[in-house]
């Protein structure tokens, strides 16, 4: 997030980002509106974490323009973004297999497309 900072200001990183803002932001509050009754001590450290990882994802769209390989960054946070989707789902709602079975890859080729685009 401080990284993509210094190449667009956060000021327009909506603007920047587009529909690539909307669709992370709402798929956040509606899942935020989800867990809400399951989080209890928790909710507090939820929000920050959902509003840092929206901020990644947003902040990448805006980036990717204006990046060599701002695509791959792009791509790397929704994955990375879909893969807190995962954990979510598994610690807060229904613990299952399938969590990790799309959760794991979505991290890993998230976490490698974020690092090929800064190198």
């Amino acid at each position: 997030v401080i990284g993509v900072a210094q190449v667009v200001p956060p000021t327009k990183w909506l603007a920047a980002a587009g529909f690539g803002a909307v669709l992370p932001i709402l798929v956040a509050a509606l899942v935020v509106r989800r867990l809400w009754p399951t989080l209890g001590m928790f909710r507090i450290p939820v929000i920050v974490y959902v509003l840092a990882i929206v901020a990644m994802v947003v902040g990448a769209y805006a980036a990717r323009t204006e990046l060599a390989h701002g695509t791959m960054l792009a791509v790397g946070a929704t994955l990375f973004f879909a893969s807190d989707l995962a954990v979510a789902r598994d610690r807060f709602l229904v613990r299952d297999f399938s969590n990790k079975l799309y959760g794991l890859p979505a991290y890993y080729l998230g976490q490698l497309l974020i690092a090929w685009a800064i190198r």
